[in-house]
């Protein structure tokens, strides 16, 4: 038996180990956690986070743009829940009546309606109606047209007010919402949108238009948001859009304005997905449509941190996405040149040859493309601990520039462990031995990693956060959480963890 084979039959070992063991705090064998980061060239670029993340109470808002990976919720509600552990509640963000734009629902609640409704989404060819930031538009000229939003379980206390961007004509129809079937009231007004205040904690939410004028003949709604009316804790905004590629941003002319009353501390810019997996190669105006977005949002939000995301590798009828490390290249060169974060999921997710492992583990939907419900949580898991990780990084040993190293590719990334120990290496990989090198590489950072620490406790500081804890212990976040009984990854100062 070769090396080779020898080597396949372990790994799938260790995924059927793992797959039979559904212990939610195990991390994949192939999931590269030590590149798990969100990569900068300068600190100031996530200077948003730096500042708010983890402090309880103060609000922090996430805007979330992407795809079918995003649309049902299974991802960013998965992240949200972590920021909210983090920061306190800020509510629910942005919602759909999906059913009137004849659409999947998201996991979490599920739409009908009654009457004729049109719609605009920002993937179709012709649009006839606006869009905005949540690139779905809701229109009816029915009088008697209705929807309802159920939510699978009650809606926090925080979810206490809710806005309706609209499209102002002269001829609107009113807009009268309930809660659990009680009537809500306006709170504010003007050409763009319509603010309720409502009672937290309600399970649907209704729509019903109402013609009270003659004139009056339709009604356009292109996003809602629950959110709480204090401003308060994490908001994390869900804008995903089914089969929607990077143009889809450029043709929702509402954006600016309604993302400047969303005024986000972070933009994350996740898709891709739909911009190469049918043809399995870049188109050359790409490029120039990414520029363009991320020229788009910091024209309308100018002090937000963006991040950057690339995607796993995929298959599409049976045949791998292999542009997916191209299109990694672009987007981490894009990073550089506009000064974003980059989270490089496609190296997280296991790089080259990957979709296999996450097939045998059941995190996908068989389709090639899609993960499934816990497979996404796991992503939207990452996502979030690739947050916390850089910030804690930057708190606990000032880095403050630069952290980036060539390991693979020509994709240049941070060396986690080589930031720890405060030596910065550049150097570049041949394209051809790649793989060999990056094992070679990765295996003579875990031998020379500096001594462990002997103490066997460890006593929480001030703005320390649980994944710092682990860096600077040289501990994995899921062991350290495991050892010490934790279920969250909130921590007191003053509190003692145990390191074995």
């Amino acid at each position: 038996m070769t090396q080779k084979k020898l080597k396949c039959i372990l790994f799938f070992l260790l995924i059927s180990i793992f797959v039979n063991a559904q212990v939610d705090s195990i991390i994949p064998p192939w999931i590269k956690t030590n590149y798990n980061y969100i990569y900068f060239q300068d600190s100031s670029n996530l200077k948003n986070l730096i500042q708010l993340l983890g402090k309880k109470g103060k609000q922090l808002t996430i805007l979330h743009l992407g795809d079918s990976h995003l649309q049902n919720e299974n991802l960013p509600n998965q992240s949200r829940k972590l920021l909210q552990l983090a920061q306190g509640d800020g509510g629910v963000g942005l919602i759909v009546p999906f059913s009137t734009v004849k659409s999947y629902d998201a996991r979490f609640y599920k739409s009908t309606h009654t009457g004729t409704w049109k719609y605009s989404k920002s993937y179709m060819g012709k649009f006839d109606y606006p869009m905005g930031v949540r690139g779905m538009t809701s229109y009816t000229n029915d009088s008697l047209a209705t929807f309802k939003i159920v939510f699978s379980q009650n809606v926090s206390l925080a979810n206490n007010e809710l806005v309706v961007f609209r499209h102002d004509n002269d001829s609107v129809f009113e807009m009268e919402f309930f809660i659990d079937d009680h009537p809500t009231t306006v709170k504010y007004r003007d050409n763009e949108k319509v603010i309720y205040n409502v009672t937290g904690g309600f399970s649907t939410l209704s729509f019903k238009a109402n013609k009270t004028m003659s004139y009056q003949k339709d009604v356009t709604i292109t996003g809602m948001i629950l959110q709480d009316s204090l401003h308060r804790g994490g908001l994390w905004h869900n804008a995903g859009v089914g089969a929607a590629p990077y143009k889809m941003v450029l043709v929702e002319e509402l954006y600016e304005q309604q993302a400047k009353y969303i005024n986000p501390d972070v933009v994350i810019i996740d898709l891709g997905t739909n911009d190469f997996l049918y043809y399995n190669k870049l188109d050359p105006e790409l490029r120039q449509q990414i520029i363009n977005v991320i020229e788009k949002v910091k024209n309308a939000n100018p002090n937000a941190d963006i991040i950057l995301t690339d995607t796993q590798e995929m298959k599409y009828k049976g045949k791998r996405t292999t542009a997916a490390n191209q299109f990694s290249e672009m987007i981490h060169d894009l990073s550089i040149q506009y000064h974003t974060g980059f989270w490089s999921y496609y190296t997280v997710s296991g790089r080259e040859n990957s979709w296999r492992f996450w097939d045998a583990a059941k995190f996908t939907q068989g389709d090639g493309i899609h993960l499934n419900g816990k497979g996404s949580e796991l992503k939207g898991t990452l996502l979030f601990n690739a947050i916390e990780n850089s910030i804690s990084l930057i708190r606990n040993y000032h880095v403050q520039a630069k952290p980036f190293e060539i390991i693979s590719d020509s994709l240049i990334i941070a060396d986690v462990d080589s930031i720890a120990t405060d030596s910065f290496l550049t150097s570049t990989i041949d394209i051809k031995q790649n793989n060999e090198k990056a094992l070679v590489k990765e295996n003579k950072i875990i031998k020379n990693q500096k001594k462990e620490i002997k103490s066997a406790l460890y006593v929480v500081k001030k703005n320390d956060t649980l994944g710092g804890i682990a860096v600077k212990t040289k501990i994995s976040l899921s062991k350290l959480k495991k050892i010490n009984h934790l279920n969250s990854d909130i921590i007191k100062p003053g509190k003692k963890l145990r390191l074995k």
